[in-house]
């Protein structure tokens, strides 16, 4: 849906910038999805999820930025290291449970 870009915000802090590829930025479905996901995560913390701090979803390109999180992405480590092992994914799915019931929480799952 977009590249992700690691920057320096004004104050000197890394923070992660999303910006959403050119073909779907012109795909009104897809803005109307981008925007929903940028107004959720404004509502929602918790564990696992990375603080929205900025956005712009009515630009020409639209982007957001996020707190910066070190590491490599799941395919780099996939790619480097070999598929994740059995106590990688139990830490994987547990993250991605607590992150969907803080979603859920706020008012953001589907009807």
């Amino acid at each position: 849906m977009g590249t992700v870009y690691a920057a320096l915000d004004p104050d000197g802090r890394r923070v992660a910038i999303k910006l959403v590829h050119p073909a779907q930025a012109h795909d009104d479905e897809f803005r109307a999805r981008f925007r929903r996901e940028v107004e959720l995560s404004r509502r929602v913390t918790g564990p696992c999820l990375v603080p929205l701090l900025a956005a712009d979803t009515d630009a020409a390109t639209p982007w957001l930025v996020t707190e910066y999180v070190p590491g490599p992405t799941l395919d780099r480590h996939v790619s480097t290291d070999g598929p994740l092992t059995a106590a990688q994914l139990y830490a994987l799915a547990a993250g991605t449970a607590a992150a969907l019931a803080a979603v859920h929480e706020a008012g953001g799952g589907a009807p």
